[in-house]
C-alpha cells in the first residue's frame, strides 16, 4: 500500500457557497473592479512567468497527480504561461464599437463588460491546462472566478493557486 503524498481538504456545498460569495464580493469591491485593463493585462503577464519560473514544479506535481508522461505534462505546463501571456496582451484590445444600422435615428453600440463570477470546472486529464484555457480569458475580461478542479487530481491546482498571492492578486476578505 502506497502512502499519501498530498491531502485535499473535501469541500461542502456551504464552501462553494462561501467562495462564490467571495468572489462576487471580489467582483464588486475592492482593488480588482477598479483595475484598467491594462493592469489586468500587467497582473495576467507577471502570472504567466511566475508559471514559467515555476514549470517544473508544477509538471512534477501534476504528473504524480495523474499520472501522465513527464514529458508530455512538461510541455503543456510550458504552454500554459503562453496563454497567460497571450491574454495578458488581449486585456486592453476589446474594444466596444458603433454598429451600422440602416434605421433611421436608431444608434447601435455594443460595450464589453465583465459578466461576474465564472465557475471553472476542469477534469482530471489536463488540470493546469484545461484550466488556464478558461482562466487566462475570464480573468483579461475583469471577471472573478471559482475553480472546481476534479476531485481525483487537486494537487497542481492547490500549488497553482498558490502562485496568486505572489504576483499580489487582490483578493475578497
Amino acid at each position: 500500500m502506497g502512502t499519501a503524498w498530498a491531502l485535499i481538504a473535501r469541500s461542502t456545498a456551504e464552501d462553494v457557497n462561501r467562495a462564490v460569495d467571495a468572489a462576487d464580493r471580489a467582483f464588486n469591491e475592492g482593488e480588482w473592479p477598479a483595475l484598467t485593463p491594462t493592469q489586468r493585462g500587467h497582473l495576467l503577464w507577471k502570472l504567466g512567468e511566475l508559471v514559467s519560473a515555476n514549470a517544473a514544479r508544477l509538471a512534477e506535481i501534476e504528473q504524480r497527480d495523474n499520472g501522465k508522461l513527464s514529458s508530455e505534462v512538461t510541455g503543456q505546463v510550458q504552454y500554459v504561461s503562453d496563454y497567460f501571456k497571450y491574454y495578458a496582451g488581449l486585456a486592453d484590445k476589446v474594444q466596444s464599437a458603433v454598429i451600422p444600422s440602416d434605421k433611421k435615428g436608431v444608434f447601435a453600440y455594443t460595450k464589453y463588460e465583465p459578466k461576474g463570477v465564472v465557475a471553472i470546472i476542469t477534469p482530471w486529464n489536463s488540470p493546469l491546462t484545461l484550466t488556464s484555457w478558461k482562466l487566462a480569458p475570464a480573468l483579461a475580461a475583469g471577471c472573478t472566478v471559482v475553480i472546481k478542479p476534479s476531485e481525483f487530481t487537486s494537487a497542481s491546482m492547490i500549488e497553482f493557486a498558490g502562485l496568486f498571492a505572489k504576483r499580489a492578486f487582490p483578493t475578497a476578505s
